[in-house]
């Protein structure tokens, strides 16, 4: 059963989310799939769920349009920074140390900060550099609400006639399978550890190693690898100089080649690590690929 407190705060997220929904034609816009601008900002208002639903259907073209996947790709978390009070207090439930147990050094400020965590720089004691994702506390319990309510949702929706194109049973269950495996970091380290063992020195590509014995459903531990944007190779003009051009011209060939084999060495002979790379992030320095990977699952007929 329901408790009281869950029942109000449920009443409260709906009343929220209805609000929202009302003020920017959700529902009509996006199973028509027209004004995607205006569902973006409305995701954007209702926080952390509703833009990781964004930022999944951005990559999935069979199930929005052309300009939903454009407009959705451009989704902007704007989910408040954890104080480091919190962060220290979710790091010490989760393992059962105090941060500076653990870390020789740890910045306070996290560098990045999504829908599901923060990200801080640390330093292990023996003075390795690492990066700590850290899951926002509160992140559980909304997340499953706003899927409680999703899922009332969808039985009045099956009521509806028309409701244009889109299948949003379909929808729901893709999203519900993402979120809550990637909410929960354990999955992360599995399929991390794998992939770095099938990739890690394969030519010129490194693979950030996770620290398992330091990562917990709700943290994740890896090794720090800073580099640049690899985009900034394909933005940069081609040099007048023809020497310069053709050494620019072999370097792209050599990436491109190393990323493309990479990709279908990940479909076709790493069946068994449970990822899609569709959203890799790639960084490049001193002529070394760094990859790193987010995860996704694997469609069935794979």
């Amino acid at each position: 059963m329901t408790s009281k407190p869950e029942k109000l705060h449920r009443r409260t997220r709906l009343l929220q989310i209805v609000r929202v929904m009302r003020s920017y034609d959700v529902l009509g816009n996006f199973m028509h799939q027209k004004n995607p601008n205006q569902v973006k900002q409305a995701f954007e208002e209702l926080g952390p769920t509703f833009i990781k639903v964004g930022q999944l259907l951005s990559t999935r073209p069979d199930l929005v349009s052309p300009a939903y996947l454009t407009t959705f790709a451009q989704l902007q978390d704007q989910v408040a920074v954890d104080d480091y009070h919190v962060v220290a207090q979710t790091f010490e439930e989760q393992t059962g140390k105090s941060i500076s147990q653990v870390f020789a050094n740890f910045e306070k400020e996290p560098f990045a900060s999504g829908s599901i965590g923060q990200t801080h720089h640390a330093t292990l004691q023996d003075g390795t550099a690492v990066v700590v994702k850290i899951q926002h506390p509160d992140v559980d319990q909304l997340v499953h609400t706003d899927f409680a309510l999703f899922r009332m949702a969808l039985k009045i929706l099956r009521f509806v006639p028309e409701i244009g194109a889109v299948n949003p049973q379909e929808i729901f269950n893709e999203v519900r399978t993402s979120l809550l495996n990637e909410m929960d970091t354990r999955i992360e380290i599995e399929n991390g550890e794998e992939f770095y063992h099938n990739n890690h020195g394969d030519g010129i590509i490194e693979v950030p190693k996770v620290y398992r014995k330091l990562s917990t459903q709700k943290i994740l531990v890896n090794s720090a690898m800073p580099g640049q944007s690899i985009s900034h190779l394909i933005k940069q003009p081609l040099s007048k100089n023809p020497k310069i051009a053709e050494e620019q011209q072999q370097l792209r060939h050599y990436l491109a080649h190393t990323l493309i084999t990479n990709y279908l060495k990940q479909v076709f002979l790493i069946i068994s690590i449970m990822l899609i790379p569709i959203r890799e992030t790639s960084y490049f320095t001193n002529l070394n690929l760094i990859i790193l990977i987010i995860k996704k699952s694997l469609p069935d007929q794979f």
